[in-house]
């Protein structure tokens, strides 16, 4: 007999879908899933409940949809960007946000957060329910063999960076969340990355192996479970258009800059179209909202698209650096250009090009076309990194990130939490 389990989460498709996707395992398996969902960009996922066999809560309010993401704030450091995000799409939705964990918790025997979604985790400690957390990227778990800048400082200067920014997070970030704990007759919060990035029962890093092999100092309550792939979009047809375009030329490039296309899209556009010119392929290229069709010679635009089934058919993958996005062009065996925009995306750059399977990656303030067709032209003309990239792709389907998640979920079950 399946368990009654509650999830939450918060972000953009990034940080929603992989939830979905574990959602449908578990119902799979026979549990009877809600999940809370908060979209940045106001979207509705209820379709994706009634395609897996679960419930979806969707608890939307302020968005960015009309905003640049990435300019909310002057800054450039993470933090800062992190802090002026939260303050303008998560802070205001604190109580409905709070409502929702609550009735989580009420109704299920266990739930699975989000590692932003400190609602959650009070309302877990009220009702003394049992937490997962679910990370999506591995930045934010403590390591002492790499500093949260992503980088390799030492022991010594790692450990004192995790202090410092761990200190500097926890009263940075969430200045309501505290207040709520206090009206709620809880401490206030003494360390994020201790008490709300992890859990002592079960942590969940949703990240392939092949490209984030687990420290060894990592405790045993934390995994890298694999990718969560998120199962083909069940209603996306290819238009005929699009199959036309594919057939009359040589394999095009895909460019998307996921939900960060949408900020500035016409600038975004521009600077795509101009690159794809300069490097010489053909693009299809990723534009939110927009009308499928020809958006000049070579260049075909799309609304939207599944991942799964059209990055195959790409010489490349010119992307944002999103988690999803970054794991799936891999799955694809198709490599890689990365333009950072912020948070978590300049590390999976890094680590992308690490693997040897990209080019160097770009950061798209003052992104500049000539720069970016450079970079398209090594990713389809270099040989070996096709080559890294398709092992890549071989090891990470050998992964199973949602039955791994959904054994350690009912591992505890079975053990009472």
């Amino acid at each position: 007999m399946g368990s009654r389990i509650g999830m939450q989460t918060w972000g953009s498709d990034g940080d929603i879908l992989p939830f979905l996707a574990l959602a449908g395992g578990l119902a799979k398996a026979g549990h009877t899933v809600t999940v809370v969902c908060t979209s940045v960009d106001g979207k509705d996922y209820s379709h994706w409940g009634e395609a897996g066999g679960f419930r979806v809560v969707t608890v939307n309010g302020a968005t960015v949809s009309d905003r640049n993401l990435y300019a909310l704030t002057r800054f450039t450091d993470p933090l800062s960007e992190l802090r002026a995000l939260l303050g303008t799409c998560y802070e205001p939705l604190v109580e409905e946000m709070f409502a929702a964990s609550d009735a989580l918790c009420a109704e299920n025997e266990l739930v699975v957060g989000h590692v932003l979604c400190h609602t959650l985790l009070t309302a877990s400690i009220l009702h003394a329910r049992p937490r997962v957390v679910l990370a999506l990227s591995p930045m934010v778990l403590r390591t002492s063999t790499e500093s949260p800048l992503g980088v390799d400082l030492g022991q010594v200067l790692n450990g004192m960076l995790w202090e410092l920014g761990g200190a500097v997070m926890t009263q940075a970030l969430f200045p309501r969340s505290n207040e709520l704990r206090r009206r709620m007759g809880l401490p206030a919060l003494r360390s994020l990355q201790k008490e709300l990035f992890s859990s002592s029962l079960l942590t969940m890093v949703a990240c392939s192996k092949a490209l984030c092999p687990r420290p060894d100092d990592w405790g045993p309550n934390i995994h890298t479970i694999g990718f969560l792939n998120v199962p083909r979009m069940s209603d996306w047809q290819m238009s005929s258009g699009l199959a036309e375009f594919l057939r009359e030329g040589s394999a095009p490039v895909y460019m998307t800059f996921g939900t960060c296309m949408q900020f500035d899209r016409e600038e975004n556009l521009r600077l795509l179209k101009e690159a794809a010119m300069l490097s010489g392929q053909r693009a299809i290229v990723q534009v939110d909202g927009q009308l499928e069709g020809s958006l000049g010679e070579g260049v075909y635009g799309v609304g939207r698209s599944d991942h799964a089934r059209i990055f195959p058919l790409c010489s490349a993958v010119v992307h944002h650096g999103g988690a999803g996005t970054t794991q799936a062009a891999v799955l694809a065996g198709v490599p890689s250009v990365v333009v950072a925009h912020a948070y978590d995306q300049h590390d999976w750059g890094r680590r992308l090009f690490r693997s040897g399977a990209v080019p160097a990656p770009l950061r798209r303030k003052g992104l500049r076309a000539k720069q970016l067709a450079e970079r398209i032209r090594q990713a389809v003309g270099f040989g070996q990194m096709r080559a890294k990239t398709a092992q890549l792709a071989s090891s990470m389907k050998e992964e199973h990130g949602v039955e791994e998640a959904a054994r350690l979920i009912c591992g505890l079950l079975q053990q009472g939490g």
